[in-house]
């Protein structure tokens, strides 16, 4: 099968290639650990109050290439932070909530709230979380709650996915997806001819990513396994104060799944 040209331009090159590789052979307790210890350096020379970190609290003169110089929280952590805290209201409605892939700043957030049943799960899990495929959910008893960021691009068969999300939620429970997704595209982009790490990196802009994205089709494939979609780019709701002290990014798109 012959390749075309990918619709989305990347702009990486050889040595990001080359990177991305070497990465993905470091162990991710490892990359944290460096991860953590830079923000440690870097944290005294970052004391202010310009800037505020939703996830931990914390406030700064300013973010650390996009991180919480306490946290390591990024701006896509940081906006589904506050749709988690104000719009879910996650504190009060509490419930027995799935975290896939559970981000490093996000996960004991949740998990230190007393109303939540906190299930953290990855296909490779790391110490205290469950070994989750997100294609076969094996776990018992239903969920009120599901958080899944940027997951899905890595996932063989999304559909797959998206159905078994459903099937573990309880009726009215509700799924907040986020994925990376291009509003230019008119479909999905995902080929069996992309095989190669390099074709991946070059046509989805990583080597870890099956496909890439059409902003519509998220919906499309959401309400195909049975959900209530709402797409919401809450950080654009916001008054333009909260955007620059909590550091968004205002092209961030929440997908809202409700079981219904």
């Amino acid at each position: 099968m012959l390749l075309q040209r990918p619709p989305v331009s990347f702009p990486h090159g050889p040595v990001a290639f080359v990177l991305s590789v070497v990465k993905a052979q470091v162990p991710r307790w490892f990359r944290r650990r460096v991860r953590r210890a830079v923000l440690l350096a870097v944290r005294p020379g970052l004391r202010g109050d310009a800037v505020q970190c939703p996830v931990c609290d914390a406030t700064a003169s300013g973010f650390f290439r996009g991180r919480c110089p306490s946290c390591g929280a990024v701006a896509r952590h940081r906006v589904a932070a506050l749709f988690l805290q104000d719009e879910l209201r996650i504190a009060e409605t509490g419930g027995r909530v799935l975290h896939f892939a559970p981000e490093p700043a996000l996960g004991p957030m949740i998990s230190e709230l007393p109303s939540v049943d906190y299930v953290p799960g990855d296909l490779v899990p790391d110490r205290g979380q469950k070994r989750v495929d997100a294609m076969a959910i094996d776990l018992p008893r239903p969920f009120d709650g599901i958080i899944t960021s940027h997951v899905l691009e890595h996932v063989p068969d999304d559909a797959k996915a998206m159905s078994e999300m459903f099937r573990v939620l309880r009726p009215g429970g509700w799924a907040m997806v986020m994925v990376p997704a291009w509003d230019a595209l008119n479909e999905t982009y995902e080929t069996p001819a992309v095989r190669s790490l390099w074709q991946r990196h070059v046509h989805y802009g990583q080597i870890d990513h099956v496909r890439v994205y059409a902003s519509r089709d998220v919906v499309t494939r959401l309400r195909a396994a049975g959900f209530d979609v709402e797409e919401r780019h809450y950080a654009a709701e916001l008054p333009p104060d909260r955007i620059d002290r909590f550091g968004l990014d205002t092209d961030d798109a929440i997908y809202l799944a409700r079981k219904p």
